[in-house]
């Protein structure tokens, strides 16, 4: 029975109010505001809405001013209930009554009739307590009262400690019954009571009777008929009746002293789950929880012994000192099974059935399970016909641990199914197969990938065993073999035995494999027929596992002779080969020797295994006998004994003294001695030989040295070098005195080394050598089929080739750094050693050490063999890629080294060869450091007045492609962020070079550089050692970015010669794209070689190179004529230098005085005469250049007419001349003119573009109107903006082929104009008609075409872009719009366009057109 009753009239009941009953529970106020408001309702806005629970009814108000008498006449219905509606009446108020809230449980009604007596000054005539919880109470007067004063006065007076508030009583509409017979009914109550017949009154709504507590409310439809029930006596069932006002605001008052309070009975609750009983009997936490919920509602548990006995006792422990316990005791016993039955609720019971055949093994699973906090969850297992498993507990726990347990059940499923169908199998494998597996951890990728699954890998039976199901095995089985085929094979090449019993030594292996392992690389060695080979899973890590094997293990052979093997017999020997094993065991030394008498040195460290080999040489050599003759002729014997008699005298003494054997016949010398005493005995008769080869060579030079200097001065120049005469420089060629040089060769230069063993450096063809051995650059395969293997083939026959392929066949492929020897064939040469050498890869790949093994391999396979002779090419400079300054200086310290190491060798000349004169001078240059200089040829006079010479540095202008310069160091220009792609000369650098280029350029210069600056990077893959990148700034008339141009050459050259690069080559800088006179760039490239060669004088570089691409005819003349000049004014300058002649400083300083003054009247009359010449240079040039400014003047203007172009001008049809390249110049040809004019426009803005175009056709279009409209354009221009900005250029425009003869035809549609559409964007710099003064720029949107429009434009007054203006209109004071970068021109005017070439182009070679007559 609800509490609230409507005390006060709400203020809104003025208005119009209805009832709504019927509604669900659950219907909120909204829902009832919403409907009524809606047209399904009343269609009327609600001003107040309230609900009433004691009558379960909502009061909704609504406006009066409305008419809702429309909600009467429907049905409503609101979420499925239907809804009654009445109106509603605003109840009465007694005048006499009222009611007080608020009170203190211990008031009693004195003190509250006398509060409210004294407070009123009124007379109470009654007071009628509400319900212990109420705290309410109503308080009848004789009078009426005031209400509204005593609330004012109750806000500040407190009774028995509580503020009261004070209410109005409305006129009650229920009566309470109570005295009535347990046997009656409420029916009874209610019938009697609506017999006005029997009890005087009428119209009950209903009844609610109580018979525990003995009583009935009875409710009528008004208040009346309850008031005059209370007037009447009733008797029911014999029973005389209490009849009074019932408020049910306060409630029902029971008389405690009437009824005597009892304890309900105990309750037993017997329906409890067994399962969640034993869970509550576990679990402690549960109970106290459950214990706390019951002490709640006033009851204690008592607990079962076991879960067998599920009857739970209840027991009340309600008091009269509890507050309400009456009320309490009343609902006590549904509390109580609500509680418990809710509690029970919140546990959880899952239930999992198990197959016996899996039990044990999910018992076992289960003992090994850890469950944290067992108080919140529990396992209960029971054993019926099947296994079950119960978890019971609180829900989350219990949906967790029931999840995993199910897991567990499912996996065991699993398990046994599998291996009910589990099978073995095995697999037989090679043994490095295996390793490789092993080494991958591939089984225990297996195991964990397939459960179950067992794989065991057996490297010494060779099998891989598996155990688990068919479709893993089958499955594992495909895995194996898919790795197995991705297994990549490196033929090391094929070994000696003894190399390879070294290399399957366990301690060499463990070393090679734990090299492998710590570069990251996994790798297995192999052994078949004596071949090695390498297994990885990737090329790269199997040739990284090569490189490492090749770079681990030194095998070296020591070549025994005749007189030496005594030594390898001896004691001495044994000992000592066993002191050197002990003192180098940490690097495995290991020396063998057999029956051959052979000597093998094994290490594991390069420099321990030629230390070894030096140290066995020395001990051999010192402890052998040695014996040596040399065969002269009679003559030769005759002129030693006759000039040399005092030197020979003196020799045999010292010889004697030292044991050493020296005799003299008719053509021979024989030595014989042993250790140091014999090699300087060797060097003393050979220092003697050489003077008289010496002699014997140079004819004229012996007469001289005869007559004049004597036998001493002879003794000293043989020993220091012939001084040539001036005959001798006279002649371009040398043929020695051994006969070596055959041909068209030349001797460039002559040096000799340790031991006197005698260097040429040799211009020419290696095949005209008279030498035993020539060194061929061969590929792996030895299939030679290109350079100078194809020519030795070529000349020596087919069965050099057939002798190679046979041991490619037998051993496999070489490695770089092996070098096998075939027979010669039809050559001169006694023997071929075919090198393989490396391919350069940016000097990081181990390639010098590569290309030191080729050329010590190479001396000693000659020695071997006891040849006296061998010629060695540029070895890898060419495919190969090896930077040939780099190369030819490894060659030539290896051939020093080897004759240092081997001063007595056999071998006697070394021939240093190559048909490219610049490779024969960068192999002289190092033997100039390297070895002293015997005798010269030098670079000859005529060589030496090609090019232009700074100090030490020589300048070349080279026409080609800069990437494919060979030189210490190259130059480049690009963006200012190091974009390598950006440029096409950059861009082919890139290219050529690879990424690293780039790569290098963003890593150490993420900023960029500036104008000027330069950043180094490696040389890549391009055939140099460093590249200079640098950036130029856009050319302006003023030309102070000259000095910025300058600087950075500067830059480059003090940067190469710090990383001692003795060459260097530089573009035609700024000549292309950036607008850079080309005069002025050569002028100002040869000024800073020159300033830099005198500033450092000792600087390495000896050689510049400006490389012009050679198409750019404009560039090319420009770098040709200043070095003519540089020629002339170098030639007038130094009278000191060779002049018709080939007279030296040298030889001048020897002349007589007659002679001295005629060299000098000679060179005072070749320097007037280049002085003149020089003049008169420069004066053509200056013509030349008003003819070429005079000649465009003329093309522009019409003043130079093609045949039939005059009348074509006086038409309006559109005609076209075509023109075509011919050889012959003739003067005041229209024809040549137009088109030389279009080609030279074409290649001198396309330099450096790295691509080779030709010009084939041009066709000059004449277009009568547009003509007009164009002369027109110039005039009006003259008169805005002045005769300068008046002056037309000439520009490309690139398009598709089929659109140029509209263009040509109509010209070109501007935005706004009908026709025009973008064929790109709407342009970046303006909404006009893009051009560009270089070709290649054009050439970018349409890739793939073979024709462009060169058109002549007038650009006026030209706005610069400073960035991106997307579709931008004219700016307001200019003519056209230029971009930031000046490459493209937006013209918005199309009589500003003249459409005036159509210029066809190829890529490839040049042909003249052929005419027909």
């Amino acid at each position: 029975m609800n509490k609230s009753n409507e005390l006060t009239p709400s203020a809104t009941e003025t208005k119009y109010t209805v009832e709504v009953r019927g509604m669900k529970e659950t219907t909120s106020s909204d829902t009832i505001r919403y409907y009524f408001e809606s047209r399904r309702g009343a269609n009327c806005d609600v001003i107040d809405i309230r609900y009433v629970p004691n009558k379960r009814m909502f009061l909704v108000t609504f406006d009066g001013n409305e008419d809702v008498s429309v909600i009467f006449k429907k049905e409503h219905k609101v979420e499925g209930a239907v809804l009654h509606v009445e109106e509603h009446v605003a109840p009465t108020y007694c005048k006499n009554k009222l009611m007080i809230t608020g009170l203190n449980a211990k008031s009693s009604k004195d003190n509250v009739t006398n509060f409210i007596e004294a407070r009123t000054k009124q007379d109470v005539a009654s007071v009628e307590f509400g319900d212990e919880e109420s705290g309410a109470a109503v308080i009848t007067f004789l009078q009426p009262v005031d209400i509204g004063q005593l609330q004012a006065v109750c806000k500040k007076r407190t009774l028995d400690g509580n503020h009261i508030e004070v209410h109005k009583v409305a006129e009650s509409d229920c009566i309470i019954v109570k005295g009535f017979s347990p046997k009656t009914t409420s029916g009874t109550i209610e019938y009697y009571f609506d017999n006005k017949k029997r009890s005087g009154v009428e119209n009950v709504v209903k009844t609610e009777m109580n018979t525990d507590h003995g009583y009935c409310v009875v409710y009528f439809k008004d208040s009346k008929n309850a008031m005059a029930a209370c007037e009447n006596s009733h008797i029911i069932d014999k029973c005389k009746l209490t009849v009074q006002i019932f408020y049910d605001c306060l409630g029902i008052h029971h008389d405690e002293d009437k009824a005597a309070f009892e304890v309900p009975q105990p309750v037993y609750i017997t329906n409890i789950d067994n399962k969640k009983l034993k869970f509550l009997l576990h679990s402690t936490l549960s109970q106290s929880q459950l214990c706390e919920q019951l002490q709640a509602v006033n009851a204690e548990i008592t607990w079962p012994s076991s879960s067998d006995d599920n009857k739970v006792e209840m027991k009340c422990t309600l008091s009269k000192e509890k507050s309400g316990y009456q009320k309490l005791a009343q609902t006590w016993s549904r509390d109580v099974k609500e509680g418990v039955d809710k509690y029970l609720q919140s546990l959880q019971v899952d239930k999992h059935s198990v197959a016996e055949n899996l039990h044990t093994l999910l018992m076992s699973r289960l003992k090994e399970l850890n469950i944290e906090n067992q108080d919140n969850v529990s396992v209960i297992i029971e054993k019926t016909t099947s296994f079950e498993i119960y978890i019971v507990g609180h829900k989350t726990p219990v949906q967790t641990l029931s999840a995993i347990i199910k897991e567990m059940i499912k996996d065991i499923t699993k398990d046994i199914t599998r291996k009910s169908k589990e099978m073995s199998d095995m697999i037989s494998f090679k043994h490095h197969q295996l390793i490789l597996l092993e080494y991958t951890h591939f089984a225990d990728k297996l195991k964990s990938k397939y459960v179950g699954f067992d794989i065991q890998i057996d490297t010494k039976g060779n099998v891989v065993k598996f155990c688990g199901t068919g479709v893993d095995i089958t499955a594992a089985k495909v895995e194996i073999f898919e790795i197995l085929n991705g297994i990549v094979s490196e033929c090391f090449g094929k070994r000696s035995k003894l190399f390879i019993q070294y290399l399957k030594r366990p301690d060499v292996e463990k070393k090679i494999y734990g090299k492998f392992q710590a570069s990251g690389t996994v790798g297995v060695l192999d052994f078949q027929d004596g071949t090695i080979y390498v297994h990885a899973m990737t090329n790269d890590e199997a040739e990284t596992c090569a490189e490492i094997l090749k770079e681990s293990i030194i095998e070296i052979s020591l070549d025994i002779e005749n007189w030496q093997t005594p030594v390898l017999n001896s004691r001495e020997f044994g000992r000592y080969i066993e002191d050197l094993e002990d003192k180098y065991r940490n690097t495995i030394l290991e020396i063998t020797t057999n029956q051959l008498d052979e000597v093998a040195i094994y290490s594991l460290s390069q420099s321990d295994g030629h230390l070894v080999h030096k140290k066995l040489s020395d001990f051999i050599s010192m402890n052998g006998v040695q014996e040596k003759s040399y065969q002269l002729s009679p003559d030769d014997v005759k002129l030693l004994q006759e000039l040399m008699k005092e030197e020979i005298e003196k020799l045999e003494k010292e010889l004697k003294q030292e044991n050493i054997v020296f005799n003299i016949t008719h053509n021979s010398i024989f030595i014989k001695g042993q250790g140091k005493a014999f090699e300087d005995a060797v060097k003393e008769v050979e220092s003697l030989l050489k003077c008289i080869n010496s002699v014997a060579s140079n004819s004229k030079f012996q007469k001289v040295v005869k007559k004049v200097m004597g036998k001493t001065k002879l003794k000293q120049i043989g020993e220091d070098g012939n001084e040539s005469s001036d005959d001798d420089l006279d002649d371009g060629t040398r043929t020695d005195s051994k006969g070596i040089i055959q041909g068209n060769a030349s001797e460039i230069a002559c040096f000799t080394t340790n031991g006197n063993k005698e260097v040429l450096i040799i211009k020419g063809d290696i095949t005209q050598l008279d030498v035993d051995v020539i060194v061929n650059a061969a590929n792996k395969d030895l299939q030679h089929k290109g350079g100078l293997a194809r020519v030795l083939v070529k000349i020596g026959g087919k069965s050099i080739q057939d002798e190679c392929e046979q041991y490619i066949t037998k051993s496999g492929p070489l490695s770089d750094g092996e070098v096998f020897c075939s027979k010669s064939g039809d050559l001169h040469c006694k023997m071929i050693a075919h090198a393989v050498g490396p391919t350069w890869k940016g000097g990081k790949h181990n390639e010098e050490k590569y290309l030191v093994q080729c050329i010590e391999t190479c001396l000693a396979v000659t020695e071997k063999n006891k040849f006296a002779s061998i010629a060695i090419p540029a070895l890898c400079t060419g495919i190969f890629h090896y930077p040939s300054e780099a190369a030819t200086n490894v060659i030539v310290e290896i051939v020093k080294d080897y004759f240092r190491v081997h001063p007595s060798s056999c071998i006697q000349t070394v021939c240093l060869c190559d048909v490219v004169f610049d490779t024969v001078k960068l192999f002289q240059k190092a033997a100039n450091m390297h070895f002293a200089k015997t005798a010269s040829k030098g670079l000859t006079a005529a060589n030496d007045q090609q090019n232009v010479q700074a100090g030490n540095i020589e300048i070349k202008i080279v026409k080609g492609q800069l990437a494919r310069m060979k030189v210490g160091a190259i130059v480049n220009t690009t963006s200012k962020e190091l974009k390598l792609d950006h440029g096409a000369v950059s861009a082919s650098l890139l290219k050529n070079g690879g990424p690293s280029l780039q790569q290098e350029c963003t890593q150490n210069y993420p900023n960029g550089i500036n104008y000027g600056d330069i950043a180094v990077t490696s040389g890549g893959n391009l055939k140099c050692k460093i590249v200079c990148h640098g950036c130029l700034n856009q050319w302006r008339k003023e030309g102070s970015e000259i000095k910025e141009l300058e600087k950075f050459v500067m830059e480059c050259l003090s940067t190469a010669s710090k990383n001692k690069c003795s060459s260097i080559a530089f573009p035609a800088m700024g000549t292309g794209k950036l607008i850079y006179p080309a005069g002025l760039v050569a002028k100002s490239l040869y000024k800073c070689v020159e300033e830099f060669s005198s500033q450092n004088p000792k600087s390495v570089i000896t050689e510049v190179l400006f490389v012009v691409y050679d198409k750019d005819h404009d560039t090319v003349k420009a770098f040709e004529t200043e070095e003519n000049h540089r020629k002339k004014i170098s030639t007038v300058k130094n009278t000191d230098r060779i002049l018709k002649g080939g007279v030296s400083s040298v030889v001048f300083s020897r002349m007589n005085d007659e002679e001295k003054r005629e060299v000098l009247k000679t060179a005072i009359a070749a320097k007037q005469h280049f002085e003149e010449e020089l003049k008169e240079t420069k004066d053509e040039m200056k013509k030349k250049d008003e003819e070429l400014d005079q000649l465009q003047k003329k093309v522009s203007n019409r003043q130079l007419l093609m045949h039939g172009e005059k009348e074509a001008l006086e038409g309006n049809k559109v005609v076209y001349f075509d023109l075509y390249p011919e050889r012959a110049y003739k003067e005041g040809s229209a024809a040549q003119t137009h088109f030389r004019l279009a080609e030279s426009q074409f290649y001198r803005l396309i330099s450096g573009s790295g691509n080779s175009f030709t010009v084939n056709k041009v066709q000059y279009v004449v277009n009568p109107p547009l003509v007009k409209h164009f002369h027109k354009a110039i005039d009006d221009m003259k008169k805005h903006r002045g005769a300068k900005m008046a002056y037309p250029i000439l520009a490309f425009h690139g398009t598709q082929a089929t659109n140029i003869k509209s263009i040509v035809e109509n010209n070109f549609k501007v935005p706004g104009q009908q026709g025009f559409a973008h064929r790109t964007d709407t342009g970046f710099y303006g909404r006009g008609v893009y051009f560009s003064e270089y070709p290649g720029y054009s050439m970018g949107y349409i890739s793939g075409a073979t024709q462009l429009l060169l058109c002549q434009v007038l650009p006026g007054n030209v706005y610069v872009c400073p960035a991106v203006i997307q579709g931008a209109s004219l700016q307001q004071g200019h003519d056209s719009h230029m971009s930031p970068d000046k490459k493209e021109l937006v013209i918005f005017n199309s009589h500003h366009i003249l459409p005036f070439y159509i210029v066809h182009y190829t890529t490839g070679g040049f042909a003249y057109q052929q005419k027909k007559f």
